[in-house]
């Protein structure tokens, strides 16, 4: 083998730092494959060094290209590339000019290897301190590895893997053997600052498998430290155990037989659900396996119902579910009492109304005094609760319950709602509780009293909700099931109300 070694400059004798190398064979030897190639990179003084097997090559530069073929032979010197670029590959190619070449080029060669020789000793001085196979307990086998017989010997030692035999001092038994990795991390003024992981090596008893840690602070360990992994916290909750972590609760076809305490969903048509027209997700847990709760909302709709229910010591579940009443089904009325809220209209004296949920898209005026248009609608809702198809209407009272006003209403030709508020004199009251108001008789056309309203509970257009769009995705985590395990399922529809 020949080394081709030298300084890489420039026309201006610049030295060329940083710069690919690369050489191809041009064809097969019996060292050296056809088309195989190696590189090398010049150092930061330009310097380059190669040892090349017998063969023809391409030499390409990275900031030049293709500079030209050489050929090396089994008996060729030392030289520099420039020589071998120089040298022509024929002997009848020769000249004098190309032989006087060659001998600078030779000479210049030697001074290279000569600089080659101390770049060569200078890094065996350095590669003195360098790790070897085997040091420290790295790249050997189990005899290499160095042995502790205490905990305290550790700090003495230099980062690396080591062995503690069954019954070496301070390890975290005394009837097993480890696998020691210590990382020191400082040793100034003779304050040891470092990390041990202890391995057990011995797993004959299951609960030996297992990893610890301890710190060495200001020359004392503070303690062993169990690493929790699968084998020793083998009930773990993950990500997505009951409902934990992830966006898919624990899909249940038997809301009766549940008894673990989770996250839930029953899917449209699952018997036992609060409504099986549509699908619920909820919460649920218990005093033990037979006293039991659960908490359920309807899902697929803007709209929604909360409900629960409990299961008796006895093993019963209570016969319905109850129905809980919230701030987006009920509404408080004109004189404070709870009704149910969907639809309504708050009608004010100056023609504004408040709507909720359900009545989105109703519009109101004041046509004149004690005129009100109502727009949007499909005339009052007949709900019993409410009177039925004429009480959908609450007028506002004074502290005795006694009414501020009369009120009618009509449907017009373009079939809105015209509701008309007079002027009400209780007369058979006492005088304090007349409703006596200066310039308006009994039935005189007045507006809603200045801070009440009117409420109306109005029938709505039909109208198709938007339909859910389920997601479509993986399952969450990445994971594979255990073997024997049963993989979540994927959600491939969301219930529709």
């Amino acid at each position: 083998m020949t080394v081709i070694s030298d300084v890489l400059r420039g026309p201006y004798g610049d030295i060329q730092p940083n710069v690919i190398i690369t050489m191809q064979a041009k064809g097969t030897t019996a060292r050296v494959l056809t088309s195989n190639r190696s590189s090398t990179v010049t150092d930061a003084a330009g310097k380059y060094s190669m040892t090349v097997f017998p063969g023809e090559y391409e030499v390409t530069v990275s900031t030049l290209g293709h500079v030209g073929d050489i050929r090396v032979l089994t008996d060729s010197v030392n030289g520099t590339l420039n020589d071998f670029l120089i040298s022509p590959p024929k002997p009848d190619e020769l000249t004098p000019e190309v032989v006087r070449t060659v001998d600078t080029m030779r000479a210049e060669s030697a001074a290279s290897a000569a600089a080659a020789k101390t770049s060569e000793n200078n890094a065996a001085a350095t590669l003195a301190n360098a790790v070897k196979k085997g040091e420290f307990g790295i790249g050997g086998v189990a005899p290499a590895v160095p042995l502790v017989d205490t905990l305290n010997a550790v700090k003495s030692l230099m980062s690396g893997k080591y062995v503690a035999w069954a019954g070496s001092e301070g390890m975290p038994r005394v009837d097993t053997a480890y696998m020691l990795d210590w990382t020191l991390a400082s040793a100034s003024s003779g304050v040891v600052q470092g990390v041990v992981f202890a391995t057990a090596l011995i797993t004959a008893p299951s609960s030996f498998d297992q990893v610890y840690r301890n710190v060495c602070r200001n020359g004392v360990f503070q303690g062993w430290k169990v690493m929790w992994d699968d084998n020793s916290l083998s009930n773990a909750m993950r990500v997505g155990d009951y409902g934990l972590g992830t966006s898919y609760p624990i899909p249940s076809t038997d809301p009766d037989a549940d008894r673990t305490n989770q996250f839930f969903r029953w899917a449209a048509g699952v018997s036992g659900t609060p409504g099986a027209t549509q699908s619920w997700a909820g919460v649920q847990g218990g005093y033990d396996t037979n006293a039991r709760w659960q908490l359920a909302w309807s899902q697929g709709s803007t709209g929604f119902d909360l409900a629960t229910r409990v299961r008796a010591t006895a093993g019963a579940w209570s016969p319905v579910w109850a129905k809980i009443w919230h701030t987006a089904n009920t509404t408080v009325d004109a004189n404070g009492f709870i009704k149910k809220a969907s639809p309504i209209v708050k009608l004010f004296g100056d023609g504004r109304c408040e709507l909720n949920d359900e009545s989105q898209g109703v519009t109101t005026e004041r046509v004149s005094e004690g005129v009100y248009r109502i727009s949007g609608t499909l005339g009052f809702n007949a709900d019993a609760e409410w009177g039925g198809v004429d009480g959908g209407i609450e007028i506002p009272t004074d502290r005795n319950k006694l009414p501020l006003v009369w009120v009618d209403y009509e449907v017009d030709e373009t079939g809105d709602l015209l509701i008309k508020t007079f002027h009400r004199v209780n007369s058979t009251a006492p005088k304090f509780a007349q409703n006596v108001k200066t310039g308006y008789k009994e039935g005189q056309p007045i507006d809603i009293p200045a801070g009440r309203w009117i409420d109306l509970r109005v029938e709505m257009p039909g109208g198709d909700e938007p339909e859910y769009e389920p997601e479509v995705t993986e399952a969450e985590g990445g994971e594979e099931p255990a073997p024997g395990e049963t993989p979540a399922p994927i959600p491939t529809e969301e219930p529709k109300e």
